[in-house]
């Protein structure tokens, strides 16, 4: 079956994003691009996971906020769930709210386990997912209006990161699990 111009769209921005994240975190796994020292302790690896989660959380405050003030600012919605139905605008923010409150959650779980278990030279990976979050967000923000197509890349920049890190823990807690295996 072909595929529409929208899934079309849809399957080049997640492309783009995928090989973005690939270079992301490979970069900071590989390359250690923040320089940290490898017998850095899982306090001070955990510290710089929660620094690394203000960013989803800025990327939240700025989609609460978008919508904070549209309500203030139109009549039809200032009274939020307690007034009449709500405006489209208003449907799209809230949108975008609870998008980037499922992508920062799932964020911040993975910096703080990769923090913790991954070697501490590829902790890097972090402080680089957490930017490209923030940017993703950003992309996906302002393409989600305009369709999929438009918000796949910026959707991609933001999960495909934290989908890799996850990914790669479960290799390595996998690992730890099953044991140096014997020939």
């Amino acid at each position: 079956m072909p595929l529409t111009p929208t899934q079309r769209g849809v399957r080049t921005g997640a492309f783009v994003a995928a090989i973005a994240t690939l270079a992301v975190v490979m970069l900071g796994s590989i390359y250690n691009p923040f320089q940290f020292a490898a017998d850095l302790a899982v306090p001070e690896r955990l510290a710089m996971a929660a620094e690394a989660a203000l960013l989803p959380g800025v990327a939240l405050a700025f989609a609460i906020a978008q919508l904070a003030r549209h309500r203030f600012a139109t009549s039809d919605d200032i009274d939020a769930a307690a007034g009449p139905a709500p405006t489209e605008r208003a449907r799209v923010l809230q949108a975008l709210i609870q998008n980037t409150l499922e992508q920062a959650v799932l964020a911040v779980v993975a910096y703080a386990a990769w923090a913790a278990v991954m070697p501490a030279n590829w902790l890097s990976a972090v402080p680089c997912a957490a930017i490209t979050f923030l940017l993703g967000r950003a992309a996906f923000h302002f393409g989600y209006e305009r369709g999929a197509a438009a918000r796949s890349f910026g959707f991609g920049l933001t999960f495909y990161p934290t989908l890799f890190m996850l990914a790669l823990l479960v290799l390595r807690i996998g690992e730890h699990l099953v044991g140096p295996t014997a020939h």
